[in-house]
């Protein structure tokens, strides 16, 4: 496991090339791998222990390429806010949530699922607050929501 972690650390992730916000926790996993790796008396546990963190961290790291899937998947608008197309919606952003931890991610599938939720996105329906209502006025007073019957 030591060879491992050591080419881990030897091969590190470039900050510049990733989501701020996904390689915060790399980072910092990173930084307590180096400082196993570099102690000459570091236990078998300790070992086991950081280079778990660091791959765990490190799959969580997001290419700045994938950033609008990130986005749109990370950041979902609200269901409360639509009166329609919502689960079609949900469907297609946890699906880029799962494609971005996935072994398949690469340009085209992030591609795919940004616009599968894009699309998505567009068939939402939002609810336009107007209730028709229908008025009319007997003997100078208006009643509103009537049902006019023929007699």
């Amino acid at each position: 496991m030591y060879l491992l972690m050591n080419y881990e650390v030897t091969n590190a992730l470039k900050e510049k090339d990733y989501i701020n916000e996904t390689f915060s926790e790399y980072k910092t996993a990173l930084i307590a791998a180096k400082a196993i790796n570099d102690k000459t008396d570091a236990t078998q546990a300790e070992v086991d222990e950081v280079y778990d963190e660091l791959i765990e961290a490190k799959a969580k790291a997001v290419k700045i390429e994938y950033y609008s899937l990130y986005v749109q998947s990370t950041y979902p608008l609200k269901q409360d806010d639509y009166v329609g197309g919502y689960e079609a919606y949900k469907q297609a952003v946890d699906a880029g949530k799962a494609l971005l931890s996935s072994d398949t991610l690469n340009a085209e599938t992030a591609k795919g699922a940004y616009e599968a939720i894009k699309t998505a996105k567009s068939n939402l329906v939002k609810p336009d607050g107007n209730i028709p209502t229908i008025t009319k006025r007997i003997n100078g007073i208006q009643l509103k929501n009537i049902v006019m019957k023929k007699c």
